[in-house]
């Protein structure tokens, strides 16, 4: 495995396991170099009772950036989780710009609600600007309410996988490439993450093929019934149209758009009381897996594995209620990256 040099943005919750205190370890964990610029400084996160020191990093950001800019140091992968207002967002994306390497990956978890509802502090022009960000990332690991609120669909607490499948679809016409759906639930007593990849437009289509091949190329679908159909040269959508290709048994039709999109869904066990920050050990679990050759799918489920053993270790401690015992389980999330 390469080694690589990954900067994750997010704040520093001095007391209770979360943000950059869980993503610095497991990153490490991984085999990585994990450098922080972190957004923000809070003395505990906020699930404390009030009184919480917070001290915003907004400013210093741009002043830590010119200063790698001139030392000229670049990454080989961008992680941000917790962002706490607009001008973070739009710092970030710069950061995009002037800091990957090439072939640098970026991860975007836009944490910034749940169970339906934003976090204290946010509103729809923050998801407004948050969207800009999610969609330009390579791989993006929003939980439901989050993906309800970047596609503006209405917010299911029961729910069936078409739901989900109109989500996805959702996520990727709006330039989504490498979707982390987690919290995502069909049964009582379990919970699961879906990853889909991106999916190639009819307009794309044909731009990665030979726009003159005789032979058929890429595999679409019917708009009509959703069949499986061959994408054909010389059709019309290669000018940008939807145009007609034709099945495997010879009969045309039009075409809906967009190639289907490769769907995984990985359930696994549901605890009745949760915990804080277990999205943030998701996720840095899922980023650090992915960067060690892990596919999607495969870093999906060891992230999931070990949230669940996470879970697993506190559960029996009720005076740890303000994050999960993840530092005992370090070994196995290790194993399972060999």
């Amino acid at each position: 495995m390469a080694y690589k040099r990954v900067l994750t943005v997010q704040d520093i919750s001095c007391v209770g396991q979360c943000s950059l205190t869980v993503a610095l370890p497991i990153l490490s964990a991984a085999g990585h170099e994990a450098c922080v610029l972190p957004s923000a400084v809070l003395s505990a996160h906020t699930a404390f009772r009030a009184g919480f020191t917070f001290r915003d990093l907004t400013d210093d950001m741009p002043k830590v950036a010119a200063h790698w800019k001139r030392e000229r140091i670049t990454f080989d992968a961008v992680y941000t989780g917790y962002l706490g207002n607009a001008k973070q967002v739009d710092l970030v994306l710069q950061i995009l710009e002037d800091f990957r390497r090439p072939g640098a990956v970026s991860y975007v978890d836009p944490a910034m609600a749940d169970n339906g509802r934003l976090y204290t502090g946010f509103d729809k022009a923050f998801v407004e600007e948050m969207r800009k960000l999610v969609f330009a990332a390579d791989v993006i690991l929003p939980n439901l309410t989050e993906a309800c609120l970047l596609t503006g669909t209405e917010y299911r607490e029961e729910y069936d996988e078409a739901y989900i499948r109109q989500m996805l679809a959702a996520l990727h016409a709006n330039g989504a490439k490498t979707v982390v759906l987690t919290g995502v639930s069909y049964e009582r007593g379990t919970t699961g993450v879906v990853v889909s990849e991106h999916r190639v437009s009819i307009e794309d289509c044909c731009r990665e093929n030979d726009r003159d091949a005789a032979e058929p190329h890429g595999i679409l679908r019917f708009a009509q019934d959703d069949r499986p159909a061959l994408c054909v040269a010389g059709t019309g959508h290669e000018r940008g149209a939807s145009g007609e290709a034709f099945s495997e048994d010879g009969s045309a039709g039009k075409l809906s758009g967009h190639l289907p999109e490769d769907f995984d869904y990985y359930q696994h066990k549901r605890f009745l009381h949760g915990s804080h920050g277990t999205g943030d050990v998701f996720a840095s679990a899922f980023v650090g897996a992915s960067l060690h050759g892990k596919t999607p799918g495969e870093a999906a489920r060891i992230a999931a594995d070990f949230t669940v053993r996470c879970l697993e270790n506190t559960q029996d401690d009720p005076a740890h209620w303000y994050g999960v015992k993840f530092e005992p389980v370090l070994p196995y999330y290790m194993e399972r990256l060999r």
